[in-house]
């Protein structure tokens, strides 16, 4: 980083941003890097670094971002094992971790692919290597645990390490619970330097022959090692030194294995720390509301409800700042506590963050300006050890950008040439504004002067930018006004806090007769301005609420426009429906009519017209029902109280039939037996199966026909491959439709098979409520795979 980065960093506290930055990081090393992150003055590299957070931030946001846990960086090691020593099983453990990783990126990349553009070329190339990852975890159950299983070898001294703790156990517990219990201090055994033994009471150590390892801080207990388990402990000693030759062993075995991919190893870790940094950068941009600006290189800041990040959300007050377009350079002006200085700190905190590919607290149409360099003098900068006071510290300071300046820095200069006698203050500040401007770079500087004002009126490159005060509360509003000529409000606000008229009005004879007319002149301008805001706010509202009138009547037309072509067309159907249910009775009747040439009815024609005018007279009814159905929901509010018990009725919301168990309550609901199911529906809400006769001249069109019966309704079904819980509903449905065409006698096909199907159906049809009866199938008929059924 250069010099000029580096302090406008330190100025704008830019290292409090990485800090919070710090903690959406992962990886220990990727924490490191964050500490070094700098501003880049290369465009395609901060449009780059931009598009890359963006689009991690979508991703975070859509799909909850990558799954990365800390990984150590394996380069040391490796070096080391490319010498002849051989990795740690931490290590080791450790690389299979970096596979690990590198596999479930790759996983994620390839799920959600389509939504990457610029973070392809981290996934794509990512090194994977299954084969080394499970063997790795194949032998490894932690960073210091080595798998039984790892070699044939180990899993043998392991019994056998297993087999010889038994037994010496087995030995121990002998003593404990045998005779010489008596001797032991205590009836525990225990472990000194690596060696089975007994606490035994000091005065009772000859009485178990032994070996003492160690001896108690009082010396009342001595821990012996039994003669009798000497050799078996030697023998354990003896497993366990085979066990660690055969682990150094494995470990050398898996040194050699990862050695063999030592650079695509080293390389996915740094992979996975890129992509550990970019996604810590997107956490930073939703923790703080952020955006992505637009990124230019043509100087020009423009930032839209900006916020300072390092304060809080709730607290701080959004701004609007233009700068480098046709406001090119910005002299702010206002009084003390406005927030002049909090707005010069936004934006440069903020452009420092874009040229650090980080996204920005601000509405997503801001755009922010990549500079060469950023230079900043902002607070108090006195130094008692270079005998500098806060003028020279801050002269010092500009004297190092006029070295520097040039048309792509971006110059925050807070106070302008402040701390002096106020006159030459003035003309100093005016000349240094101008050297700035000359060198066309992008300056933001807040100041007191009236000169500086004044110079900004009459210098089209120099505009004027205030931040609003409110004299009836005497609080800053925090609202940067462009274009507008700030003020102390001096005069205005030692009035309103009780300073007495006289002294006011006295101390303005003291004042410059320029200085005052200029006061006075901002004071009436700035009335001017807030009256005109006001029509104008006023006007705009008036506008706002005739443009919702239009939308609500053009709304509302658009509705009755759609309603009245969903009223022909359902007209339409309605009148389709009728006229095809009168086509098809007509053919029902015409087909029965030429039966009477068959042979089968030659013998009894009666018969036959006696069925015809049933058919004939049904149907006619049946088509009645469909045009006194159109103000039936009606009607039934007024008849809930007709359906009596054992009335059969359809149930809407179900869209099944049922049976009243009980009349309507105080609530209006009716208890129906729906199949097995006994339920309360409001009474509106269903029809009779069996309707009442109605007069002619009550009958009405219809827009749902649910009583019209079925002109090709079957006598039998077929339920088998059907599960039972497919099966039952088909039924019901089944049965409905026979009790809707007034059917007798049905036949169910359920097939013989296992005969859970049948008895699960004989079961269903004993509780259903339109069946009278059912029994099996005779020979002819199906026998034990179809049930003959009798219908209400």
């Amino acid at each position: 980083m250069n010099d000029f980065f580096e302090k406008a960093c330190d100025v704008l506290e830019f290292n409090k941003v990485l800090n919070i930055l710090e903690r959406f990081a992962v990886c220990e090393e990727t924490k490191s890097y964050v500490k070094k992150i700098y501003p880049s003055s290369k465009f395609n590299e901060v449009e780059n670094m931009i598009n890359e957070t963006d689009e991690a931030f979508v991703i975070f946001k859509r799909f909850g971002g990558l799954n990365i846990f800390d990984v150590k960086n394996p380069e040391e090691y490796l070096k080391k094992a490319k010498q002849g020593i051989y990795i740690k099983c931490s290590e080791i453990f450790n690389i299979g971790n970096i596979l690990k990783q590198l596999s479930f990126l790759k996983l994620f990349f390839e799920q959600y692919k389509e939504n990457f553009k610029y973070l392809n070329k981290y996934f794509e190339n990512l090194y994977i290597n299954k084969e080394l990852e499970n063997l790795i975890f194949k032998k490894l159950i932690s960073s210091d645990e080595i798998a039984d299983d790892a070699t044939d070898e180990l899993r043998n001294i392991r019994n056998n390490i297993k087999k010889q703790n038994v037994k010496i156990r087995k030995i121990l517990y002998g003593f404990i619970n045998g005779e010489k219990n008596k001797y032991l201090q205590e009836k525990i055994a225990t472990i000194r330097e690596g060696r089975h033994v007994l606490a035994v009471k000091s005065e009772n150590k000859k009485e178990i022959p032994g070996i003492i390892h160690d001896v108690s801080s009082s010396g009342s207990t001595v821990f012996l090692e039994p003669s009798v388990v000497v050799d078996a402990d030697n023998e354990l000693k003896n497993l366990y030194r085979k066990e660690k030759d055969e682990i150094v062993k494995i470990l050398k075995f898996l040194t050699q294995k990862c050695l063999n991919f030592a650079n695509e190893i080293i390389g996915g870790y740094y992979e996975i720390l890129n992509l550990d940094l970019i996604f810590a950068k997107a956490k930073l941009g939703d923790f703080m509301k952020a955006t992505k600006p637009k990124i230019t290189t043509d100087g020009e800041i423009y930032l839209k409800k900006a916020r300072h990040p390092l304060i809080d959300s709730n607290v701080v007050v959004p701004v609007d700042i233009e700068c480098g377009g046709r406001f090119k350079n910005l002299i702010v002006t206002g009084p003390n506590t406005g927030g002049k200085t909090v707005v010069l700190k936004t934006v440069g905190l903020l452009t420092i963050m874009t040229m650090c590919g980080m996204l920005i607290p601000a509405l997503e149409t801001s755009s922010v300006s990549v500079f060469s360099n950023v230079l900043v003098t902002i607070g108090d900068e006195q130094s008692i050890e270079n005998s500098l006071s806060t003028f020279s510290a801050h002269i010092k300071n500009i004297v190092f950008m006029f070295n520097v300046v040039n048309n792509k820095s971006l110059v925050l200069i807070d106070e302008l040439a402040s701390g002096t006698d106020p006159d030459q203050g003035a003309a100093l500040a005016v000349a240094v504004v101008e050297h700035i401007c000359l060198k066309k770079a992008t300056l933001i500087a807040t100041t007191h002067y009236n000169e500086l004002k004044n110079y900004a009126l009459n210098n089209d490159y120099v505009k004027n930018a205030c931040f609003e005060f409110d004299l009836k509360t005497l609080k800053p509003t925090y609202k940067l006004l462009m274009g507008v000529i700030g003020q102390s409000n001096a005069f205005e606000i030692s009035k309103k806090l009780g300073l007495d008229e006289k002294i006011i009005e006295r101390s303005k004879h003291f004042m410059n007769k320029k200085a005052l007319y200029l006061n006075n002149m901002l004071t009436k301008l700035e009335k001017y301005r807030k009256y005109f805001l006001e029509k104008f706010a006023l006007q705009k509202q008036y506008a706002l609420k005739l443009k919702e009138e239009k939308l609500k009547l053009e709304k509302e037309k658009e509705n009755l426009n759609v309603i009245a072509k969903k009223n022909i067309e359902k007209s339409k159907q309605q009148a389709n429906d009728i006229l095809n249910d009168i086509k098809n009775e007509a053919n029902l009747i015409l087909e029965e009519l030429k039966n009477i040439k068959s042979e089968k009815f030659k013998k009894d024609p009666a018969r036959l017209i006696s069925k015809t005018k049933s058919l004939i007279k049904k149907n006619i009814y049946s088509l009645y029902d469909y045009v006194n159905l159109e103000d039936e929901k009606e009607e039934e509010n007024e008849e809930f109280s007709e359906f009596k018990v054992g009335d059969l009725v359809f149930v809407n919301e179900l869209g099944k039939s049922g049976k009243v168990l009980e009349e309507a309550n105080k609530s209006k609901k009716v208890l129906v037996l729906v199949g097995s199911i006994k339920i309360r529906v409001q009474a509106k809400k269903l029809k009779f199966l069996q309707k009442k006769p109605k007069t002619k001249q009550n009958f009405q069109v219809s827009k749902n026909f649910i009583g019209k019966q079925n002109r090709s309704v079957r006598t039998e079904i077929d339920l088998r491959g059907f599960d039972i819980q497919e099966a039952l509903p088909v039924l019901d449905k089944f049965i409905d439709e026979c009790v809707l065409n007034s059917l007798g006698v049905v036949t169910i096909i359920h097939g013989k098979g296992t005969g859970a199907l049948k008895k699960a159906i004989t079961k269903h049809l004993k509780q259903h409520p339109s069946v009278s009866s059912l029994r099996l199938g005779v020979f002819g008929e199906g026998e034990d795979g179809v049930t003959i059924v009798n219908i209400k």
